[in-house]
């Protein structure tokens, strides 16, 4: 099977198995790298292992002006929190969980 051209596989942008030849630069897989390509997609695509973190994201920002829902006194104080070099990540993640509350 060739992969289809213009596609995910396609072979300008680099080779996907031992046995094949970029059709760029007709290098083999030991000595091609790949090469950059885009598609554009009908729809958007979220990777699924951010979709969670983006989700939280967005239910602490106002949907009228884009601000933070904190108080601005309490704003000062969680940023400095987060950004204490002290803290592991164990901690800002318990940290994170409160300021979603």
């Amino acid at each position: 099977m060739k992969p289809v051209g213009r596609g995910p596989l396609d072979l300008k942008m680099g080779v996907g198995n031992k046995a094949g030849t970029c059709e760029t630069c007709g290098h083999k897989l030991e000595k091609c790298v790949g090469h950059f390509g885009h598609m554009r997609l009908c729809l958007p695509v979220f990777h699924i292992g951010f979709f969670k973190h983006m989700l939280n994201v967005l239910k602490c920002v106002c949907k009228r002006c884009g601000k933070v829902m904190m108080p601005e006194a309490d704003k000062a104080s969680a940023l400095a929190k987060l950004k204490a070099v002290k803290l592991n990540y164990t901690a800002r993640a318990l940290h994170m969980k409160k300021l979603l509350k």
